[in-house]
């Protein structure tokens, strides 16, 4: 059984998450994927909604799909969500993984804790969008990262949060029932 592993804040969730997963699912041919919230990621900034907030939305993007599994594994630990710690973990029960990340963490992916350790323990699945190359010139050449070009998406976690700070509609960015929840909970207001 082959899984994939795409970790973020997912802080809201979007239909630019759903559509790069289902994208890789299909050309990766991988039986499942899990959705990991970080806890807090030590190369970004901490995260706006709880995690509680986060996984109920994630729940509503993504848990009617069944190749999607969302895991709170990150979250019920109270330190830093490093990427090696979840992979130690998931391969007391997965045998093959393969770690989905975008370009933009490709590029710092040198600065990930024991990143030669991962690069050893799974494939690195790269979602590039053009114009970009296939080479980061801070992390050796290795034959466990893999690029796939992926649909351009233009939404961001980020957009969302402006725009519903900003009274603007995000109809089309993310499903209803997380427009519903973001305005019901009063998040990022």
């Amino acid at each position: 059984m082959s899984i994939g592993l795409y970790g973020g804040a997912f802080d809201p969730p979007h239909n630019g998450h759903l559509i790069d997963i289902q994208y890789v699912l299909e050309k990766r041919s991988l039986d499942s994927i899990i959705l990991m919230p970080a806890h807090i990621s030590p190369l970004k900034a901490s995260a706006a909604a709880t995690g509680k907030q986060r996984t109920a939305m994630m729940q509503l993007a993504f848990g009617w799909l069944p190749e999607f599994t969302i895991s709170e594994y990150e979250l019920q630990n109270s330190m830093i969500s490093y990427t090696i710690d979840t992979l130690n973990y998931l391969k007391e029960h997965q045998s093959s993984i393969e770690l989905i990340v975008g370009y933009d963490n490709y590029l710092s992916f040198h600065r990930w804790k024991d990143f030669e350790a991962i690069l050893s323990m799974v494939t690195l699945v790269v979602m590039r969008r053009p114009p970009f190359s296939d080479r980061n010139n801070n992390l050796p050449s290795h034959d466990s990262i893999v690029f796939l070009d992926t649909p351009l998406i233009e939404i961001s976690s980020t957009e969302i949060r402006e725009r519903v700070k900003a009274g603007l509609s995000i109809k089309g960015y993310t499903t209803d029932a997380v427009i519903d929840y973001i305005r019901k909970n009063g998040l990022y207001a």
